[in-house]
């Protein structure tokens, strides 16, 4: 009754959050106790949960993360520089403690790489960020979860796209996908996948066509699909103006005409005066030649090619397999022009030999045949053998042990056979 009652403080705790922990409780004095490896830290009940609440409250560094609570306490004289510094520390912080809010991530720490805000360097590369994860026991994340990932560190961070997170497992495998290269193509992981949701769709649009029609389990289909990978990137320049506006020469920005007449009369043919009088026209017009410029991004992944393949468990008739087939080409999506194709078949069709093709020869045997006589022998052999172990079993259930005879009874006996064999035949018969 007068051992103190040790519980459970905190648990699962690194190496240098418990060393974080076994000081806070030594510098109150504190009686503690260390269990599962050190990785639990145990303390009397009677303080158990003010002394957590204390440990929190002053802001005990667990799990390897600083937060905003490095801001509390404001240091004079800090440059600049170290400010930054804080401010990224801080950030970093905060966003491994909301990544390690999921029930499968049992320590997280983020790295952040902040694009240079200066007027002299704003075209240089962007921010970047990087995700490591150590997953519970067990546990693993969801393709959802870790776009998710990627999506809350993208919105936390300035100027930071959900593509430029990374996020790594434990063991350096990366969990999330490479959006595209440094020439904006689509990454090859990305195009699997792009390549396995397109078939996964239109597999589950033909199979719930082939269930309503034929019935559950009554057919397997399978959808193959060949995407493009290259990415065209159209570049279109005109220039601006219509034939209303300029004759196609650009847009007319301001127009003026003059007219001089003058006194003088106008000669004619024979040099004679013609009696009008000499008149200029001029005209001064500025046109504005405007230009326009498209750019038009034509991705990978474009769908180059769709083929569908349907295996029947019974034959159909041709009009209703040529109305399946139309269904779902329509459900599909199918383009005959782009070279797309249906196929149907029936279960152990494929197996089946040929028209015109005979059965495969047996193959020789090197051993030859037994004839004829001999077959009746060989046959009746084990019959013969069965029957004679039988019997042999059975007269040995049926003998009788061995009796063991005195001096006197074998002295007897044997002058009992003695006069068996002076007797003769006559003495046997008698006896």
């Amino acid at each position: 009754m007068t051992r103190p009652d040790f519980q459970v403080l905190f648990t699962e705790l690194e190496p240098a959050d418990a060393s974080a922990v076994v000081e806070a409780l030594e510098k109150r004095k504190v009686p503690y106790q260390l269990a599962d490896q050190g990785r639990s830290v145990l303390v009397d009940r009677d303080v158990l949960y003010p002394m957590r609440m204390k440990l929190l409250g002053d802001g005990l560094d667990l799990k390897g993360t600083v937060g905003l609570e490095l801001f509390s306490q404001t240091e004079y004289g800090m440059t600049e520089f170290s400010q930054k510094i804080n401010y990224l520390r801080a950030l970093q912080g905060e966003l491994a403690r909301t990544v390690m809010g999921f029930d499968e991530v049992r320590r997280a720490r983020v790295h952040l790489a902040l694009a240079d805000s200066s007027a002299l360097r704003r075209r240089g590369p962007g921010a970047k960020a990087s995700v490591w994860v150590t997953l519970a026991e067990g546990r693993a994340l969801q393709r959802e979860q870790v776009s998710g990932i990627q999506r809350l560190v993208a919105s936390a961070v300035p100027a930071l796209s959900p593509s430029a997170v990374t996020v790594l497992d434990h063991r350096g495998v990366a969990l999330s996908l490479r959006a595209s290269d440094d020439d904006g193509v689509a990454a090859e992981d990305v195009r699997l996948q792009w390549k396995k949701d397109i078939e996964t769709h239109l597999a589950q649009k033909a199979a719930g066509i082939l269930d309503a029609t034929l019935g559950p389990e009554r057919a397997t289909v399978a959808v193959d699909v060949a995407l493009d990978p290259s990415a065209v990137r159209l570049t279109r320049e005109s220039v601006l103006g219509t034939a209303a506006d300029g004759g196609g020469r650009g847009v007319l920005v301001r127009k003026r005409e003059r007219r001089l007449a003058g006194d003088n009369p106008v000669p004619g043919p024979d040099g004679a005066s013609a009696g009008a009088s000499r008149s200029s026209d001029s005209i001064e017009a500025e046109y504005l030649a405007g230009r326009e410029v498209r750019q038009t991004v034509l991705g990978s992944g474009a769908i180059r090619r769709i083929g569908v393949g349907v295996v029947l468990r019974e034959a159909l008739p041709d009009d209703g397999l040529a109305r399946l087939r139309d269904v779902i080409s329509l459900a599909v999506g199918l383009d005959t022009d782009r070279g797309d194709g249906i196929a149907f078949t029936q279960a152990g069709a494929a197996l089946a030999l040929p028209a015109g093709h005979d059965e495969p020869a047996a193959v020789p045997r090197d051993i030859p045949p037994l004839p004829a006589p001999l077959w009746l022998p060989v046959l009746l052999l084990p019959v013969v053998a069965c029957v004679l172990v039988s019997l042999w079993r059975r007269r040995a259930r049926h003998r009788l042990p061995p009796v063991s005879l005195s001096e006197h009874e074998r002295a007897r006996l044997l002058i009992q056979v003695r006069r068996w064999l002076s007797v003769g035949d006559e003495g046997k018969t008698a006896l």
